[in-house]
């Protein structure tokens, strides 16, 4: 008897430190997002800041581009995971029509509208529907603005 509590006792005293130890943390799944600089990614700096990210699993590594061709160009390669942009980039480019150089074949999705204050549409009085605008402007002025050929 006294040696099987011997036993009992030795194996309690083994196991203790292994069951006292945290479970090894997972490594955070790295994801890359490109974007234009500015104020509305502000939520993104707070989610880092504040851990939502680690806590959920990921790391956000925000990166910013110099120009719509440079982020549709290296998110078709696969250079980022995420791309926070216009939705006319990602028509353009889909339809074969933007001016960015890439290897890869576009195969792009919108998912979900990223906030209100990135794009705008402003008028004057004078503008009573959504193509008076365009008899102010050259034709051949708008297809470039957009990166279309």
């Amino acid at each position: 008897m006294r040696r099987l509590l011997g036993i009992a006792i030795l194996s309690l005293v083994i196991s203790t430190p292994a069951l006292a130890q945290a479970p090894a943390a997972r490594p955070l799944q790295a994801i890359s997002v490109i974007t234009f600089a500015g104020g509305f990614n502000l939520p993104a700096w707070v989610a880092e800041r504040q851990g939502f990210f680690a806590r959920h699993g990921v790391a956000v590594k925000l990166s910013f581009t110099p120009s719509s061709a440079f982020l549709m160009s290296n998110l078709i390669d696969g250079k980022y995971d995420i791309g926070i942009f216009g939705i006319d980039n990602l028509v353009a480019y889909q339809e074969g029509r933007g001016e960015g150089k890439f290897t890869g074949t576009p195969n792009l999705v919108s998912f979900m509208g990223l906030n209100s204050c990135f794009l705008h549409l402003i008028g004057t009085p004078d503008v009573k529907t959504i193509t008076d605008p365009m008899k102010y402007v050259d034709p051949g002025l708008y297809q470039k603005a957009f990166g279309s050929k």
